[in-house]
């Protein structure tokens, strides 16, 4: 699937942020992008891009309101493309009212509040420097821009969940509610350093395999083994009676799961269906089916992230054709590969290496759209990739955070997707 020109671009006006979050991207290894604006230049070699795209995002790792031009381009995209819906993510403390006035006349159309929590004390555990006020004000502000310029502009939140947060995240739905919020996105946690890990709520092996396994090792229960040992059992170098039994129970169950084409990674399978996983999963779940309620009563769109890895992946990069365009004006194909840095699901450390496919203002970017290693990113994108935490072979050199660019996975495609934390459905963006 080809498309000549991107429905959706994103751009990162700036890496400098008003608030210093712990869990940010920013903090880990690898990150290698200075502290910095995006040029007026870098800005303007997007217009062909921006004139034919669905949807622009003026927001990345950085806070887009601390950058001076962000009205004129808020302005200038509406001028080279009055049919685009243009937004921006922020953590909304450097909101004011002449600057909403402003940002509304230009032509904004959506921009969503970081919101993590409706208190100030986890808030501000989670981001130093955030406070509830400041993003009710936020929310005042749009609103009454809004309605005085006779505009109509989708507010909107961002929520990260975690074990932090999830016994709380129904209010603060409801809180958002309460602030005349039109859409709420939840995501998960991607865990930047390792101590993060313990705090993501999202399963990484897929949903068939966890089924697949669940069923298995119930049988395997019912013949009184000890499936607690299943994968110390299975790669131990002198086998005992038990051990031995419990060896040919599982190949039994990895034959069975390679006819239905299911990979079953032990360890991780063992990990995720103990007691304590199933409950944590369940919790999650209830607390879904409560934000889903108080959403419907406020009429609020909510979109709610997989708790289990899906299979098969859609990478919503593909899906809706995405450019992603970096503060120093590197051209890369979504989120996943937009800056390098160490990532540790379920605290297995995985080397992310940025994907550069062009630079502006020295490329054309509608060139660089079609050329055919952005062609090929996309096309490989699509499926025809391993699914790297379902793979019983791990950890190889592809996530064991080895250092080196990433070249290709087991099965020859060239992109990283196999560990990308979108591609199974538990992390969304604003579109």
């Amino acid at each position: 699937m080809n498309h000549v020109f991107p429905a959706r671009v994103l751009v990162e006006v700036t890496t400098r942020c008003n608030l210093a979050c712990p869990s940010c991207v920013k903090h880990t290894q690898g990150w290698d992008l200075p502290e910095a604006h995006m040029a007026p230049e870098v800005f303007a070699a997007l217009r062909p891009v921006i004139a034919q795209c669905q949807s622009l995002v003026l927001s990345g790792i950085g806070e887009p309101l601390l950058h001076p031009l962000l009205v004129e381009w808020v302005a200038q995209a509406k001028a080279w493309n009055p049919r685009v819906r243009v937004g921006f993510q922020s953590n909304g403390m450097l909101l004011t009212q002449k600057l909403a006035r402003e940002l509304v006349a230009a032509g904004l159309d959506q921009v969503a509040f970081s919101v993590d929590a409706q208190e100030n004390a986890l808030l501000g555990a989670l981001r130093p420097g955030a406070t509830v006020e400041g993003i009710a004000q936020a929310f005042v502000h749009m609103r009454s821009a809004a309605r005085s310029l006779g505009r109509q502009v989708r507010l909107g939140v961002e929520l990260v969940l975690s074990q932090s947060n999830l016994a709380l995240v129904a209010d603060v739905v409801d809180w958002c509610g309460q602030q005349g919020v039109d859409f709420v996105i939840l995501s998960h946690l991607i865990p930047y350093r390792k101590e993060d890990a313990a705090q993501s709520l999202h399963t990484v092996i897929s949903q068939r395999a966890l089924e697949f396994a669940r069923t298995a090792l119930a049988a395997f229960v019912d013949q009184g083994l000890d499936v607690r040992r299943l994968d110390q059992a299975y790669y131990h170098p002198f086998p005992g009676p038990k051990e031995r039994q419990l060896v040919a129970a599982v190949r039994s169950m990895l034959a069975a799961a390679q006819k239905a084409g299911v990979e079953i990674p032990l360890g991780r399978v063992v990990r995720a269906l103990e007691p304590e996983a199933v409950a944590q999963r369940s919790a999650v779940l209830r607390a879904f089916e409560q934000v889903q309620w108080v959403a419907a009563r406020y009429g609020m769109a909510v979109e709610l992230p997989a708790t289990v890895m899906q299979e098969p992946g859609v990478c919503p990069f593909v899906a809706t054709p995405t450019l992603a365009v970096a503060q120093d004006g590197a051209l890369s194909p979504c989120h996943f590969v937009w800056h390098s840095a160490m990532v540790y699901p379920e605290g297995q450390a995985v080397a992310v290496t940025r994907r550069i496919l062009g630079r502006l203002p020295a490329d054309e970017p509608v060139a660089v759209w079609n050329s055919p290693q952005a062609r090929l990113f996309r096309q490989q994108a699509q499926g025809n990739f391993a699914r790297c935490f379902d793979c019983n072979v791990v950890p190889c050199n592809f996530v064991d955070g080895s250092v080196g660019p990433f070249a290709a996975d087991c099965y020859g495609a060239e992109v990283p997707c196999g560990v990308c934390p979108w591609v199974g459905g538990g992390f969304a963006c604003l579109g």
